[in-house]
């Protein structure tokens, strides 16, 4: 079954079921900044869009979002009754996003790492210049037995029009998130028309918005009018990730 029409010049991004990938967990990162904040994020994607399920990602970053498990857990569990309350026929799940740097590589001897639905963990690298690491890091998570998300490859400017890296992350079981909004120039026009090739290609697994404030809330609603990318989303597979 392919995306998706709400109406047949609309996008029905309900089906996508759940976003995985957000900075809606306020006060801990570069997104929402404040509880009301986040609430003008949710309310749209569950009353407006029809999501079902919100994971939050919050980074952990060295030198940059020096959150840790515990604290993450902490804050998410005192949010998540008022979260309920408000929202009571959602699900609300909570892992992080880990940029791969030394610190990542020490969670990850240690088995201390934010995961979800079992074993799946959502990573980024560098967004400008190569990580030679990077791809040995991948491939130690999976040794690991961990399920590796690498969240919007279509960002990192050294891999732009190299289907070939990205096939062959693909082919050692790494899965790839598409940024959603990618798709609409958030991160400019090279960064979009390099998401729409890897899309048509058939090369992402999950897709997710990335939002990290209520100003990007519009994106969804200029999303929703672009109905030709219907076509090409049979391949996304948000499903695998709707049971924890």
């Amino acid at each position: 079954m392919g995306l998706w029409f709400q109406k047949k010049t609309e996008l029905d991004l309900s089906q996508l079921v759940i976003d995985c990938h957000n900075h809606i967990l306020y006060g801990v990162d570069d997104g929402c900044q404040t509880e009301e904040e986040s609430y003008i994020v949710l309310d749209y994607m569950i009353h407006t869009l029809n999501y079902q399920t919100i994971v939050f990602s919050p980074h952990i970053m060295k030198n940059g979002f020096d959150n840790t498990s515990d604290d993450l857990k902490t804050h998410f569990e005192q949010w998540l009754p008022r979260l309920e309350s408000r929202y009571p026929r959602i699900a609300f799940g909570l892992w992080a996003e880990y940029f791969m740097d030394e610190n990542f590589q020490s969670l990850s001897k240690q088995k201390n790492l934010l995961t979800w639905h079992k074993n799946h963990i959502l990573v980024e690298t560098a967004m400008n210049y190569e990580d030679m690491n990077c791809q040995h890091l991948l491939y130690d998570l999976l040794m690991s037995g961990y399920q590796p998300i690498l969240a919007h490859p279509e960002r990192y400017t050294y891999w732009n029009k190299q289907l070939d890296t990205l096939e062959h992350l693909k082919e050692m079981g790494v899965k790839l998130q598409l940024n959603l909004f990618s798709l609409e120039g958030l991160y400019g026009n090279s960064v979009k028309k390099w998401a729409e090739e890897i899309l048509s290609n058939n090369l992402y697994d999950i897709a997710a918005s990335d939002i990290h404030n209520s100003r990007q809330v519009d994106f969804f609603s200029t999303l929703k009018k672009n109905s030709k990318l219907s076509q090409y989303f049979d391949t996304i597979q948000n499903s695998i990730l709707c049971s924890k």
